[in-house]
């Protein structure tokens, strides 16, 4: 498995260029077979996804730099949203969220360790990072466990409307 992150981010990841990347998938034989069965092509996609995932969490602390900086400008771009989509092809709400995500699992380091063994998805971390707190981390780590993000999606609105009520002594109307 690839390390999500080490002392030194960029030294174990492959950066490949797209052209490189799509002379590798025409090469390969076997992503072109029919008789490969339904969960080899799943493994193969989730290792692929969870690389994808890795290469976000890189992306998402050298974003977090960036936009402190607000380097964009220093680029020549007006906005982040022109920068983001001319140079990464991403919009700039992805860019802000990898940045988001990053930082918030530096507070979160049990999420963060579950993320690093695959026990969690990308999208579900950066689900749990806009809830889990310090103090209920581990709680929410319990309550993802075997959810897909849909459940979690919805369990994470119920906790909401839960906490609405909570605060202002009411239901919502």
């Amino acid at each position: 498995p690839m390390p999500i992150l080490s002392h030194d981010p960029m030294s174990s990841l492959d950066f490949a260029s797209p052209a490189a990347l799509a002379l590798a998938v025409q090469a390969t034989p076997r992503w072109k077979q029919q008789d490969r069965s339904a969960r080899a092509i799943d493994s193969e996609l989730r290792g692929l996804a969870r690389r994808n995932a890795a290469y976000r969490r890189v992306l998402g602390a050298i974003a977090a730099a960036f936009l402190r900086r607000a380097a964009h400008h220093g680029l020549g771009f007006a906005r982040l949203a022109d920068y983001a989509r001319e140079r990464l092809g991403l919009s700039a709400r992805e860019v802000q969220s990898a940045a988001q995500v990053v930082s918030a699992l530096a507070g979160l380091p049990e999420i963060a360790g579950a993320f690093e063994r695959g026990e969690l998805s990308w999208t579900q971390v950066r689900l749990l990072t806009t809830i889990a707190t310090a103090s209920n981390e581990a709680e929410w780590l319990t309550r993802a466990s075997g959810r897909t993000v849909r459940a979690l999606e919805a369990l994470i609105r119920e906790a909401r409307g839960v906490n609405v009520v909570d605060t202002l002594g009411a239901p919502e109307p």
